[in-house]
């Protein structure tokens, strides 16, 4: 009896303790990470966001969706027009897969990137759908697993009647999105997630994810927090808890934590 009682009392409560300190510390470890990830992201977005809207307010874009000048003839200004905006020693440059223009009124579209898109039927396709959800701001669409990219599309209009004058379409690498985390990470994350407004998986570390339904949805609540399920923990933290305020409050950083991995130099001690 003595015994057991000793071993109860030297091992099996404090290994209960333990465990449940290093989750904690675990937990606030990934929420710091998620915030720093968050805000970096934020920060990146609207940054990007800017500088779009410089692009397609450039008086040489104007200029050629309101003209008769064909696609062919204006084609080489404009690949030196993106590249003025996107330097090549710029890390939205290196991000940048295709920036391509699709005027509504034209034979053809401008291309620039080595992922160009080839759209048919511009109108009713997904991403003129997508690019009418939010007129004036940038719509990302699922991630395009065939592409291995993150796709965007905005609506270009006129300024004089508000008409619609062409469709814009975006590649980015996916570690445009995922360069704050693995940049900031101080644990072993299992994998990592970021979720747009619909709970889908925009990008992930496992880019096989990447396009998918988050299947845990109902777990997250509204701003952040952590769950456990089959030997996970989950840390979340919506953009808005971060960063109030930005067009993409409602996307929802995840991180996932392997908890034998978690607690595997414990179980040494």
């Amino acid at each position: 009896i003595v015994v057991l009682f000793i071993a109860i009392l030297l091992f099996w409560l404090p290994s209960g303790i333990y465990a449940r300190l290093f989750r904690t510390q675990a937990q606030n470890y990934n929420q710091n990470i998620i915030r720093q990830t968050n805000l970096g992201i934020a920060q990146s977005l609207l940054q990007f966001e800017e500088k779009i809207k410089k692009v397609i307010d450039d008086p040489r874009i104007r200029g050629f969706l309101s003209s008769d000048q064909t696609v062919d003839s204006f084609q080489y200004e404009y690949q030196n027009l993106i590249e003025e905006y996107f330097n090549f020693q710029s890390l939205d440059a290196y991000y940048l897969e295709c920036f391509d223009i699709y005027p509504l009124h034209k034979q053809g579209n401008l291309q620039y990137g080595y992922k160009a898109t080839d759209i048919k039927q511009i109108e009713g396709s997904d991403y003129y759908e997508h690019a009418l959800i939010y007129p004036t701001n940038l719509n990302w669409l699922p991630c395009h697993k065939e592409a291995r990219c993150l796709e965007l599309t905005r609506c270009i209009y006129s300024y004089e009647d508000y008409s619609l004058q062409g469709i814009l379409v975006i590649r980015l690498s996916h570690d445009f999105l995922l360069d704050k985390f693995q940049n900031l990470s101080i644990v072993d994350a299992d994998c990592m997630y970021i979720l747009d407004s619909h709970k889908q998986i925009i990008c992930s570390t496992d880019n096989a994810l990447s396009g998918a339904e988050y299947t845990d949805a109902s777990l997250l609540g509204e701003n952040s927090g952590s769950y456990s399920m089959d030997g996970k923990l989950y840390s979340y933290a919506y953009i808005r808890s971060t960063v109030p305020a930005v067009p993409y409050d409602d996307w929802i950083t995840v991180i996932r934590l392997d908890e034998k991995m978690l607690l595997s130099d414990f179980r040494n001690i």
